[in-house]
């Protein structure tokens, strides 16, 4: 499922302003899942008012980022 970076890149093909590259396209992917990642470490943050009384929850791990890294200009 194409999230709003892929989106993004695939419109931006689409209308000519880029090319699309293999490459690139699997950093989309990976940035995509990163930002649902962060979305979902997001929400298990928040809790009820009363959370913080009732719920001695284990703080999860936070979701790990990317290191990008290429020649200047592809796409």
């Amino acid at each position: 499922m194409a999230g709003t970076i892929h989106r993004r890149y695939s419109e931006r093909v689409a209308n000519g302003e880029i090319e699309s590259d293999p490459a690139q396209v699997e950093a989309v992917k990976k940035l995509d899942a990163l930002c649902v990642a962060l979305g979902e470490a997001r929400m298990a943050r928040k809790s009820s008012a009363l959370g913080w009384l009732f719920g001695a929850r284990k703080t999860p791990e936070p979701p790990r980022g990317l290191y990008v890294w290429g020649s200047v200009g592809r796409g």
